[in-house]
């Protein structure tokens, strides 16, 4: 939370507002936080029909977000 509010000074309130809009369609459970399920979901949305990254790939871009959003928590 802290990190969040270092930085909201430097966000425009519609900038704001948007990325709590996407991160409401993002968090499926409404529980105010992404668990893997969610974010392998909104990976495979992006990249489904879009990339050739097979199953495994987006398995590993799902570990790699996780792993940094873990650290920086």
């Amino acid at each position: 939370l802290e990190r969040v509010k270092s930085i909201q000074h430097k966000l425009m309130q519609h900038e704001i507002d948007q990325l709590r809009r996407s991160f409401a369609v993002l968090d499926l459970n409404a529980d105010g936080y992404l668990d893997a399920a969610e974010l392998e979901n909104a990976v495979r949305t992006v990249l489904d029909n879009k990339s050739l990254i097979p199953e495994e790939g987006i398995a590993e871009v799902v570990r790699a977000i996780l792993n940094v959003a873990d650290v920086q928590n």
